[in-house]
């Protein structure tokens, strides 16, 4: 990913950080109304398991996606200027992650999975299509059959992980965990 200098280094990226706040309020109405948000998947019921399910899915395909990129020869790391870290792991904890497990897995996968009685594949086909197709939008992710490729295969492997943790104990906490991971860790490249 190319970075203008300048922006990426300015502080006003800080300002980014405020996109905790809605991970800060769903937490708080998580513990205000554990049944009604436990329906929906946002509780801990196994939280030692799912954690540590999560980071390690999450850990794992992220650091396969960093290898494939150094073997096709691209630099493994690249240092990012302090507010833009800032920026985007606010960003990736606050916003993205967050929403997107609440309705592909959550919203999507467990209605199909759960409500509909479809199977574990089809709901899987359905809700993670329907994620990988969101990534194929961005114009600098498809300039190129093997980018094109890179991101099927990675946002594919990671709903796929992600609608196995949920499908696991409908806790939507270790598919968040793992979508964060592995969205950090791409942060390095």
């Amino acid at each position: 990913m190319l970075l203008d200098p300048h922006r990426a280094s300015s502080p006003v990226l800080y300002w980014g950080m405020l996109a905790l706040v809605p991970l800060g309020f769903i937490l708080y109405l998580m513990h205000s109304y554990p049944r009604e948000f436990g329906k929906v998947g946002l509780h801990l019921s196994s939280p030692g398991t799912t954690v540590l399910l999560g980071l390690i899915g999450g850990a794992v395909l992220g650091m396969h996606c960093l290898a494939s990129e150094a073997l096709l020869g691209k630099s493994l790391f690249s240092p990012k200027p302090l507010p833009y870290v800032a920026w985007h792991f606010a960003y990736e904890a606050g916003l993205q992650s967050l929403t997107e497990e609440m309705f592909f897995r959550g919203a999507l996968f467990g209605h199909l999975f759960f409500a509909r009685r479809k199977g574990f594949w089809t709901a899987w086909l359905i809700s993670g299509g329907l994620n990988t197709l969101f990534y194929l939008v961005r114009p600098q992710w498809v300039s190129n059959l093997v980018t094109v490729a890179g991101v099927i295969f990675y946002i594919a492997a990671l709903s796929l992980l992600n609608s196995f943790l949920y499908a696991r104990n409908r806790d939507l906490t270790g598919p968040y965990l793992s979508n964060l991971t592995f969205s950090l860790l791409l942060l390095l490249r």
